[in-house]
């Protein structure tokens, strides 16, 4: 029994690779998220802020797979999921850094992080600077301030404005 094999010639066969590769499409683009799951997900980030959050538990509270609530994520703020998860607890830690006397230690556990050093290295790369410096930098601005009378009502709205970092003009009135 012999076997012929018809072989094709190496451009014929690069055309046909070619035009088989031309047929595949793209992948679409990620839609991104809808508001409502939007929501969702970052209410779960938000109330979860000092717990361990996972892509899944965020995923399951947006009510996607994994790989599909990463992309529309990402399509919808431009940041990664665990992207946004540091940036909100980085946040929330610039609060309590401002705002209180608590050890960087204590401040590294309630925003979620595992260990001071961990949540210095993410701290400088967000920030640019080490918490306990910039802590230093913005308690030294609301210090600035001490030598205005404590009975001048613009002292007030000052040394909040110092400790939020947000000009009168732009504050809410609650």
């Amino acid at each position: 029994m012999n076997v012929v094999l018809h072989l094709r010639p190496k451009a014929e066969a690069a055309a046909c690779v070619r035009s088989a590769g031309e047929d595949r499409r793209r992948p679409k683009a990620a839609q991104p998220l809808a508001t409502w799951r939007l929501r969702r997900a970052v209410a779960y980030v938000e109330a979860n802020l000092s717990k361990p959050v996972r892509l899944a538990d965020m995923a399951n509270a947006a009510g996607l797979s994994e790989m599909h609530f990463a992309a529309q994520f990402r399509a919808a703020t431009g940041h990664r999921p665990r992207e946004y998860l540091l940036r909100r607890r980085i946040e929330r830690a610039c609060a309590l850094l401002a705002g209180s006397e608590r050890s960087l230690v204590d401040i590294a556990l309630s925003v979620g992080f595992q260990s001071q050093a961990h949540f210095s290295t993410v701290f400088r790369r967000f920030v640019g600077d080490a918490p306990w410096r910039w802590r230093q930098s913005n308690w030294n601005e609301a210090a600035q301030l001490s030598w205005h009378s404590e009975s001048d009502p613009a002292f007030a709205e000052d040394r909040a404005c110092a400790r939020t970092k947000l000009p009168p003009s732009m504050r809410s009135e609650a």
